[in-house]
C-alpha cells in the first residue's frame, strides 16, 4: 500500500456528506456482497479517522470492521472495510440494502464518519413521478407495447428458464394492474403467478413473476419457446398487460446490420476506478454492448461455445500502438471480462479514471459475420505501406470450417504476383518455403495453379476507413501481413 498523507478535514467541516457516488451497475448487483468506494476520499475522511492498528491492518490488506448507520432508516450494520489497491470494498448486506432501498443505477449514495461510526444515505429520487393511483387510473396506454427488449446472449440461452425485464418499466407497466397482495408477495421476493399469451401464436402460458432487485425475471418455458420461434440475439421482444393476461410478440422483421458499420468504434466506455487498477487482470464490457457489437458477428458455434465454456481465447490489437495481444472474452452474465495484460496497457498508456476506450472486437476471421457475406477486394496493399499493386476483383467467401477462402481467377496470370504474395510473408526459412506451387506458412498453404489462387486467409484484423487488414498468422504475432481495399459489401 503506498504511503498517503492523511489531510485535517476540518477545513472541509462545510460539506456534511465529503464522499459521495452514483451508483453503477456492479454496486446495484444483489449478487455483490460489497459497495467499492474511490481510494483518496476514503483516506482523507475515514481512514484518518481509524486508529494506528487499524491503518495498518488495512495496509496488511486485511479488512477492518466498521459500524454503518443508514441515516435514512436509522438501521445500524456491521460490515468491513478492505483495501484493494486503488480503492476500497465496503462489505456487508448490500444486496438487502439495495432491494430495501429501491437502489438503481445513478442513485447517489452519500457517506461520512461520525461519532466513531460510518454514515450513509441515498439522495431522494429525483424524477419522481406523481402518485401512483393517476398511473393506475390511465386506462389507454399510449403505446401499444410499453415494454421492448432486445434479446441478448444469456436471453436465448435454452438453459435458461427465465426472461429478465427492467425494473422500471415492468412496475409502471405491469405491477399497477395487480393487486396489493400481489404487490406484496413480490416486494417479499415471493413470486406471484400470471398468464402469458403468445400474441403471435395464441398459445397460453402459466408464468411466474419475481422480483430480483433492478429487474424482474419473467419465469416459464423459454426454452421451448426460444426454439419453437427461432428466437436469437438482437431480435426484439415486446409486452403489454391487458385482459388480466401478460401479452408477449416477437416482430419478425428482418434486422439490418447496417448500422453496425455506420460507428467504427460501436463501444465506448469511460474507464472506472476498477479499471485502471493495475491489479486487476481485465476490463470489464458492458452485456449488451458487447452482444450487440461483437456476439451478433459470430458465428452460431463460436456464440454456443462462449455460452457453454464461459470464456473464448481472442487476439486484440491496440489500434494506437499495433501491437497484438492474445487475450481472453469472459461471460459474466449482465457483463464480459475482457481478460489480459490491462496492468501493462495501463501503465504503458497512462490510463487514468474518465479516460475513454474503444472497442471493435471480434475473435479474428474479421469476414466470417455470416456465412452468406462476401467481400470484393480490388487493390493489394503492400507490407512497406509504399507499393501497390492492382488487381482484379475477386471475391472472398467463407468456408464451412470458418476460414476466408478466395478463389481468384485473375490473379494469377504473371508469376510476378506470386513472388508479391511472397514479399508480404515472413522470411525466415522455418516460416517460409516456397517449393512445388506451394507457399508454408506456419503450417498452411497457399495453393497455385495455372488459371487460380485458391488459398486461406487465417485471421483478420480490424476495419480501418476503407482499409482491411488480413494477417496469415492466427497468433497474429508478425503484424499486418497485407492490406486490401475494402470496395464493397454484400449478401
Amino acid at each position: 500500500m503506498r504511503r498517503t498523507t492523511y489531510h485535517n478535514v476540518s477545513s472541509r467541516g462545510h460539506d456534511l456528506w465529503p464522499i459521495r457516488k452514483a451508483l453503477t451497475l456492479s454496486d446495484v448487483d444483489i449478487t455483490h456482497p460489497f459497495l467499492t468506494l474511490p481510494r483518496q476520499p476514503v483516506e482523507d475522511h475515514i481512514v484518518v479517522h481509524l486508529t494506528p492498528q487499524d491503518r495498518d491492518h488495512l495496509r496488511n490488506v486485511e479488512h477492518v470492521s466498521v459500524n454503518a448507520q443508514d441515516d435514512d432508516t436509522g438501521g445500524m450494520y456491521v460490515m468491513k472495510l478492505k483495501w484493494r489497491g486503488s480503492y476500497y470494498n465496503l462489505i456487508g448486506k448490500w444486496g438487502k440494502i439495495v432491494r430495501g432501498k429501491g437502489l438503481d443505477v445513478g442513485r447517489e449514495i452519500k457517506i461520512r464518519w461520525a461519532n466513531g461510526c460510518l454514515h450513509f444515505s441515498v439522495s431522494p429520487q429525483q424524477n419522481v413521478v406523481i402518485p401512483q393511483m393517476q398511473i393506475v387510473a390511465a386506462p389507454q396506454e399510449p403505446q401499444q407495447w410499453p415494454i421492448t427488449k432486445v434479446l441478448t446472449l444469456s436471453d436465448v440461452d435454452i438453459n435458461h428458464p427465465f426472461l429478465p425485464l427492467p425494473r422500471r418499466p415492468v412496475e409502471d407497466h405491469i405491477l399497477v394492474y395487480l393487486t396489493p397482495q400481489e404487490r406484496e408477495l413480490l416486494r417479499n421476493e415471493e413470486q406471484v403467478n400470471v398468464n402469458a399469451l403468445d400474441y403471435d401464436t395464441g398459445e397460453l402460458y402459466v408464468m411466474k413473476l419475481k422480483w430480483r432487485g433492478n429487474y424482474y425475471n419473467l419465469i416459464g418455458k423459454w426454452g421451448k419457446i426460444i426454439r419453437r420461434k427461432g428466437l436469437g440475439v438482437g431480435k426484439e421482444i415486446k409486452i403489454r398487460w391487458a385482459n388480466k393476461c401478460l401479452h408477449f410478440s416477437v416482430p419478425q422483421e428482418q434486422n439490418s446490420a447496417a448500422p453496425v458499420v455506420l460507428d467504427q468504434w460501436p463501444i465506448k466506455k469511460a474507464l472506472t476506478l476498477s479499471d485502471v487498477d493495475t491489479n486487476h487482470p481485465f476490463l470489464t464490457l458492458p452485456g449488451k454492448s458487447v452482444e450487440d457489437h461483437i456476439l451478433l458477428h459470430w458465428t452460431q458455434q463460436t456464440r454456443e461455445k462462449l455460452r457453454n465454456e464461459r470464456q473464448l481465447n481472442i487476439d486484440a490489437q491496440d489500434f494506437d500502438t499495433g501491437d497484438f495481444y492474445a487475450m481472453k472474452l469472459r461471460w459474466r452474465g449482465s457483463y464480459y471480462n475482457l481478460i489480459g495484460k490491462w496492468g501493462k496497457i495501463i501503465r504503458g498508456k497512462r490510463l487514468s479514471v474518465g479516460k475513454e476506450i474503444r472497442r471493435f472486437l471480434r475473435p479474428y476471421l474479421l469476414c466470417t459475420w455470416r456465412k452468406d457475406f462476401k467481400l470484393r477486394l480490388e487493390m493489394v496493399y503492400v507490407k512497406s505501406y509504399f507499393e501497390t499493386s492492382f488487381l482484379k476483383p475477386f471475391l472472398v467467401e467463407t468456408s464451412p470450417c470458418g476460414c476466408i477462402q478466395t478463389s481468384a481467377n485473375h490473379v494469377h496470370q504473371a508469376s510476378s504476383r506470386m513472388n508479391l504474395v511472397a514479399e508480404l510473408l515472413p522470411q525466415q526459412p522455418s516460416q517460409l518455403d516456397y517449393q512445388h506451387g506451394f507457399l508454408m506458412w506456419k503450417g498452411y498453404s497457399l495453393e497455385t495453379h495455372h488459371k487460380s489462387i485458391p488459398y486461406v486467409i487465417l485471421c483478420a484484423g480490424h476495419v480501418h476507413g476503407p482499409w482491411l487488414t488480413l494477417l496469415i498468422s492466427k497468433s497474429c504475432i508478425q503484424g499486418t501481413i497485407l492490406m486490401t481495399k475494402l470496395a464493397s459489401l454484400y449478401c
